[in-house]
């Protein structure tokens, strides 16, 4: 009976590390490669470098400023959801 609990308690571990890596993984955001923004404003490439720096080509000024915005929320989205979390009082969710 006890070694069937030490199991399950090992196996539910290791699943709860799979999956917090599994989700880390797939909320990194894109380091590397281009995307384009197609908007109403306009278009927008964006060229992210391997250094991780970005270069945005627009039609104009709006969708410029647009773009310019969705790559750096897209950068700090986890500074943004903790400090949500800590402004509502809710940031034992995430660390338990």
């Amino acid at each position: 009976m006890l070694k069937s609990m030490c199991k399950l308690l090992i196996f539910a571990t290791l699943l709860g590390i799979l999956m917090m890596g599994l989700g880390v993984f797939l909320t990194t955001p894109q380091r590397t490669g281009e995307f384009i923004i197609d908007h109403e404003l306009g278009t927008a490439e964006v060229y992210i470098q391997d250094n991780g720096i970005p270069h945005i080509l627009a039609d104009n000024r709006r969708i410029g400023a647009f773009a310019l915005g969705y790559v750096h929320a897209k950068d700090r989205i986890w500074q943004i959801e903790l400090m949500r979390r800590v402004a509502q009082g809710r940031l034992s969710e995430v660390f338990g």
